[in-house]
């Protein structure tokens, strides 16, 4: 009867070693290809724009919508503190709510909320916002970009 010869231990252990490293290193390479987001193409505030329901819900070919595009430059740029409620509905339109902020803590009834479009652009696991809190005198005190699945 033949024996068989016996692997070395180093060896084994480096085989191990070598193969949990590529393990790690692959399932790294998946979580990061699944967490991957094409990144929103900054453009110019526009009113128009945004005003026309049709327009602003409308995807781009990385699945987002007018309005996530536009957001950078209208939170950067076009909002001021200070704004009066009115002037900033003329500018925006009227609010849109969604039942779950008047829920959340940081969501009082004086403030109001924007639609941007939802987080992925395709399975629609959150949706950005944009989020305006105006004070008791009805002025633009801040405002931020949220996301309903937080």
């Amino acid at each position: 009867m033949k024996t068989q010869p016996v692997p070395d231990r180093a060896f084994v252990g480096l085989s191990a070693l070598a193969g949990l490293a590529f393990g790690v290193a692959a399932g790294l390479a998946l979580f990061a290809a699944l967490r991957y987001e094409e990144r929103i193409t900054p453009r110019a505030f526009d009113a128009p724009s945004w005003l026309d329901e049709r327009r602003s819900a409308n995807i781009d070919s990385h699945g987002h919508t007018p309005r996530q595009a536009m957001a950078l430059d209208l939170t950067e740029r076009v909002l001021r503190a200070g704004s009066t409620r009115s002037d900033v509905r003329a500018l925006l339109g009227p609010p849109e709510r969604w039942p779950i902020f008047d829920e959340r803590p940081w969501f009082s009834r004086e403030d109001e909320a924007r639609w941007l479009g939802a987080t992925d652009g395709t399975f629609a696991i959150g949706y950005d916002w944009l989020f305006l809190d105006f004070d008791e005198r009805d002025v633009l005190v801040r405002w931020r970009i949220v996301n309903s699945y937080e």
